[in-house]
């Protein structure tokens, strides 16, 4: 199938390929970065409100909502993972899809 192509149209789809894959990886360390601040700075304002809480009900109830925060960080954090592995896969066979059909009508 590759035979078909010159080398420099080749280089250029695996080019295109490596870029889409880069991309979706740097995009990944940005939303995890972000996530992970968020985490961060919501883990300091649950840590300042219980030290100001007074009695045990405040307490229940500042834990329940740190509770329900963490499920939904983790919620994120576990979306942006399957986006990775997606756009990983989509990027790196996104070239190829493309010169794959042109081949296979080429020898029909």
């Amino acid at each position: 199938m590759w035979s078909m192509y010159p080398d420099r149209d080749r280089r250029r789809i695996f080019s295109d390929a490596a870029v889409d894959v880069a991309l979706s990886v740097s995009n990944y360390g940005l939303v995890a970065a972000r996530l992970t601040a968020a985490d961060f700075f919501g883990a300091l304002q649950f840590a300042s409100r219980l030290a100001s809480a007074s009695n045990g009900a405040q307490i229940s109830k500042l834990s329940e909502t740190q509770y329900s925060a963490q499920a939904k960080a983790m919620r994120e954090h576990t979306d942006n993972l399957f986006e990775l592995g997606r756009g990983i896969l989509i990027g790196a066979t996104r070239p190829f899809r493309k010169n794959l059909i042109t081949a296979c009508c080429a020898i029909l």
